[in-house]
């Protein structure tokens, strides 16, 4: 793993101006300080002299075949250009950032009805049940005494009819004495 350290600036020497761009890959385990001081001695120097920062050496061709006002007002263009890009990519961020916001908001809506929908139905559903509940409890409470009184009826009628089955059985048994 390491971390990458860009640095842009410019430098003149005499009549020549400079713009560099440097990239440093520095490793946890690599001292940074001492590392830092090292390459930034040895740019100033000049013993890195384009040797590790090769788009140094087009610029300095190129700052050669321009004339220092043209060269100056490139340098200028490019740095409005690069900040009227930043600034459209910046406000076109914020416009989806907000669009994203508003679709969250939305969607957070719809989750707050769902769950309202939910629950309401879960409470109907439940009443629903509740009434289903009392209803069969009452329908087996009213089978129970329906069934209760039959119990007695067919009693009643079973002791009616051992009655008639007794009286029936002496009338044989007079009937067979004479």
């Amino acid at each position: 793993m390491h971390y990458d350290i860009y640095t842009v600036g410019t430098y003149s020497v005499g009549n020549s101006f400079f713009v560099y761009v440097m990239s440093i890959h520095v490793f946890p385990t690599m001292p940074s300080p001492t590392v830092y001081g090292l390459i930034f001695s040895l740019l100033f120097n000049g013993l890195l002299d384009g040797a590790v920062i090769p788009s140094l050496l087009k610029l300095k061709r190129k700052q050669q075949t321009l004339p220092a006002t043209v060269w100056h007002q490139g340098c200028l263009s490019s740095y409005t250009s690069s900040r009227d890009y930043l600034t459209k990519e910046i406000s076109s961020h914020q416009e989806e950032c907000e669009k994203v916001r508003t679709e969250l908001e939305i969607l957070k809506q719809e989750v707050e009805n769902m769950k309202t929908e939910c629950n309401a139905d879960y409470t109907e559903a439940n009443m629903d049940d509740h009434d289903n509940l009392s209803n069969l409890n009452s329908a087996i409470s009213d089978m129970k005494s329906s069934n209760n009184n039959l119990i007695k009826h067919i009693k009643m009628e079973e002791d009616e009819l051992n009655k008639i089955q007794n009286k029936i059985k002496q009338c044989k048994v007079k009937l067979n004495r004479n």
